[in-house]
């Protein structure tokens, strides 16, 4: 998470904002695919989903409401970072996280761009979101990695996963840390979280099940602000402090090392 860290352990990183809600955003996708390839992000690609909704009426007579989401992907050529883009939200995500201050900047240059062709009104949550791969060497053990408070429990049996989670009342918002840990699996995703268009580093490009954890953080604040790019991206420096205190009470001493 740190740039001072030459093998750092991000293996997935976001950041976003989410606005008033553009109904009509699909009208506006192509001239922002426009201006999103001009700027390097050449990879278009878009997915629809659909949601199912019951209220009591409906569960009774069996019509359910049907709603369509649409979803827009800009992305580097290469796989390595881009925008998602949603009728209430933009998400710059990444699996080349090195430079904190670059990757808050792409943010914002994103959203200025969706802010001037679509005029939204405000922000109402700016949030961060890390995902951090923790793969001892053979021979290893992942509690070398880990601190106490977050290990899974020896009791003589083998573990077959297990999750670790805390809620915590950030200086900005709130912060909310998790440790997944599994015994015999691939590098993968939280259930919550599963991205689109981008390409994992190769070094993180395990499919072979292994000994490994996933330290998740994710902090948030929920309040309105302008469309003010210089503030937002204020805010979101204003949040490593947090993450960075928590980053550093998971993972021990001997796992920076290991990174550094």
């Amino acid at each position: 998470m740190s740039v001072l860290l030459k093998n750092a352990p991000v293996y997935y990183a976001l950041c976003q904002v989410r606005f008033n809600p553009v109904a009509a955003m699909a009208k506006f996708s192509s001239e922002i695919q426009d201006r999103m390839r001009r700027i390097g992000y050449t990879v278009f690609e878009n997915d629809e989903t659909q949601t199912v909704e019951f209220n009591e009426e409906q569960l009774q007579n069996g019509t359910p409401t049907l709603t369509t989401t649409q979803t827009w992907y800009f992305t580097k050529s290469d796989r390595s970072c881009g925008f998602v883009l949603g009728h209430n939200f933009l998400t710059f995500q990444s699996t080349n996280y090195s430079d904190r201050e670059k990757f808050f900047e792409a943010l914002c240059v994103g959203l200025d761009i969706v802010h001037e062709i679509v005029q939204l009104e405000s922000v109402v949550r700016i949030g961060i979101r890390y995902l951090n791969a923790v793969i001892p060497e053979a021979g290893e053990s992942i509690n070398l990695y880990l601190n106490t408070q977050v290990q899974t429990i020896d009791f003589g049996l083998s573990a077959t996963g297990g999750m670790w989670q805390a809620v915590y009342k950030a200086s900005q918002g709130v912060l909310i840390a998790k440790v997944y840990h599994a015994p015999n699996l691939p590098l993968g995703f939280p259930m919550d979280l599963i991205p689109r268009s981008l390409q994992l580093l190769k070094r993180f490009q395990i499919t072979q099940p292994m000994t490994h954890a996933v330290i998740d953080m994710d902090l948030y604040v929920e309040e309105v602000v302008d469309i003010d790019t210089r503030v937002i991206y204020e805010k979101l420096l204003g949040f490593h402090k947090d993450l960075a205190a928590c980053f550093h009470a998971i993972a021990t001493d001997y796992a920076f090392d290991k990174w550094s």
